[in-house]
């Protein structure tokens, strides 16, 4: 299943001890093939992600890795998208 995903950004002035550790986790994810694509917001904090996995479900479970999602600082909103 292919997944749409949004991510803002909650607490942006406490991100920056994590990102080398986000970073390093997003690759893996990538490397992983459950993240296709991921590109940040050019205006506002945030990121908006293509994913592969078998359930939204689970999609949220693998992006829990992320270390600005385990600490609460980022949310996500999932939603399935198919081939037109």
């Amino acid at each position: 299943m292919y997944i749409f995903a949004t991510g803002t950004v909650t607490k942006p002035g406490e991100i920056g001890p994590y990102l080398d550790d986000e970073h390093a986790a997003m690759e893996q994810l990538k490397a992983d093939g459950v993240i296709l694509n991921a590109f940040r917001f050019a205006e506002h904090t945030g990121v908006v992600s293509f994913l592969e996995a078998e359930t939204i479900e689970s999609a949220s479970e693998l992006i829990k890795r992320l270390p600005f999602v385990e600490h609460g600082l980022m949310e996500f909103e999932f939603s399935e998208v198919v081939d037109v």
